[in-house]
């Protein structure tokens, strides 16, 4: 409700229940309809977007909801990549040991999480890999530093979105050149 501009306000009484006001923004323009599901049916059935002229990469998928993390999971591996995935950002750094070298050719990451958020984990990773390149997807990036926007290799996917798009801003992400 906050993200659309509005405000909810609620009143409780014991033993009798409560009340939720939400108030939303009036727009005039006519409304667009968000996809019903990042999976069309044509990925269900094992078809959608060819494999990435790049190679086989190492994706690190950090998502704290664990279904948009499986879903995303599963779409980067129908593309051909291997997955490495975590909830939370504390977990990736877990996962990939900032002792060594990050064996990631590509960040995705959502920016709002429990813990470390999303651009701080970029930071850090950036901070011994400063190629990595990140695809942030979220409903949130509004809330990405213009600083890290800045760097080149950045990339940010709004949700919601579909499978093919994500497809395409993963293959971008891949194969762009740095700088």
């Amino acid at each position: 409700v906050q993200q659309s501009g509005g405000r909810i306000t609620v009143r409780s009484s014991p033993g009798a229940g409560s009340t939720f006001t939400i108030e939303l923004p009036h727009v005039n323009e006519p409304a667009t309809v968000a996809p019903a599901s990042l999976e069309p049916a044509a990925w269900a059935a094992g078809e959608g977007p060819a494999k990435p002229a790049a190679a086989r990469k190492r994706v690190l998928l950090v998502e704290d909801d664990a279904a948009v993390r499986m879903l995303l999971s599963r779409l980067l591996t129908r593309l051909g990549h291997e997955v490495v995935h975590a909830g939370s950002g504390d977990e990736a750094i877990e996962l990939i040991g900032l002792a060594g070298s990050i064996s990631a050719d590509l960040l995705v990451t959502d920016v709002r999480m429990p813990g470390m958020q999303g651009p701080d984990l970029a930071f850090k990773l950036r901070a011994i890999r400063p190629d990595l390149p990140v695809l942030f997807v979220s409903g949130y990036a509004s809330e990405i530093s213009p600083e890290l926007l800045a760097l080149p290799g950045t990339w940010v996917l709004n949700k919601p979105f579909e499978a093919d798009t994500f497809a395409a801003a993963v293959n971008r992400a891949l194969t762009a050149s740095p700088g």
